[in-house]
């Protein structure tokens, strides 16, 4: 859906997304897991005046309860994992953030929840160079609390608002004085607004607006050109926008279709604006979920898949 999903938020994974969305879910008991495979090509790394960037995934699992007006969830998550070999093959860089997260959501009244979500997160980066005969590791932890708001009305519409604050994994850049791979990690803070409205039974059009606050002096990650890889230090907006259609809706079977593009501005200074074109679908049998989605733009592609496994009645 153009990755809009903010006010839709609906299973376990919404602690990732907006944790107030979690109370929304129809199951008693949801377990959720997500993997995303993602080709970005934003930047010449290897010197040889081609993009080809960094192949990267993410990876999240969650396991949701829902008690009347209170949901509790329980998670791990790698948002960033990357495995680079560079040099011809002599030299790996590799980067790992992990997360473990506990979320709760809260139902105040009829239609509105709140949410929060602590994740306790570890940046894991080593590299090894057989050319220059070094090799060195690296890790930093720090803690962070996420939340959300949600707003439902009579299921046909609704919004939500989360933030997610900057995170600043402080390495231990020593090590690595002959090879210029080790910075702070920096993730940056983004705050996110979404509505959905359900025009039909069948058809839900969604809409969220990401603004994401780009800390100064921030280098793309694998950067070895700084020059090239310098990041546009100033904050900007995203908006994402599609639909969610049920092809095929029982008691016991879905099948949903989903849809949708967002533009995303240059992240990287030289690079121009891409926009991007989302597809995926759905399929529940009784209490199993699988799915698959695409996201495509220039010198860009994520495929992704999810499994939800979901046990007790629907609501």
């Amino acid at each position: 859906m153009g990755g809009a999903f903010a006010g839709l938020s609906d299973d376990a994974l919404a602690m990732y997304s907006n944790p107030a969305g979690m109370v929304n879910t129809r199951w008693t008991y949801d377990f959720s897991s997500a993997e995303n495979l993602v080709i970005n090509k934003e930047l010449d790394i290897t010197g040889d005046d081609r993009k080809d960037g960094l192949p990267y995934s993410t990876k999240s699992s969650a396991l949701a309860l829902k008690i009347g007006f209170l949901s509790l969830a329980t998670g791990a998550s790698s948002p960033y994992v990357v495995d680079f070999d560079f040099g011809g093959g002599t030299s790996n860089y590799k980067m790992k953030i992990e997360s473990l997260d506990i979320a709760v959501a809260l139902e105040l009244f009829d239609g509105i929840s709140i949410g929060a979500a602590q994740h306790n997160e570890k940046a894991v980066l080593s590299f090894t160079d057989s050319y220059m005969v070094a090799s060195g590791s690296s890790e930093a932890e720090l803690s962070t609390l996420s939340y959300g708001i949600a707003y439902r009305y009579n299921k046909s519409f609704g919004f939500g608002y989360s933030y997610f604050p900057e995170r600043v994994f402080a390495v231990d850049t020593t090590i690595s004085s002959a090879v210029p791979w080790f910075y702070d990690v920096v993730i940056a803070s983004k705050s996110t607004m979404g509505v959905f409205w359900r025009m039909r039974s069948n058809l839900i059009w969604v809409l969220d607006v990401d603004t994401v606050e780009v800390p100064a002096d921030t280098y793309f990650v694998g950067a070895i050109n700084a020059a090239n890889g310098l990041m546009v230090n100033k904050s900007y907006s995203i908006i994402h926008g599609g639909f969610e259609y049920y092809v095929l809706q029982s008691g016991s079977m879905d099948f949903i279709w989903r849809g949708g593009g967002y533009k995303e501005p240059a992240r990287l200074v030289g690079n121009e604006d891409r926009l991007h074109f989302t597809m995926g679908v759905e399929f529940r049998f009784q209490a199993i979920t699988v799915s698959a989605a695409y996201d495509q733009a220039a010198d860009f592609s994520v495929t992704s898949q999810a499994l939800n496994i979901n046990f007790s009645k629907l609501y």
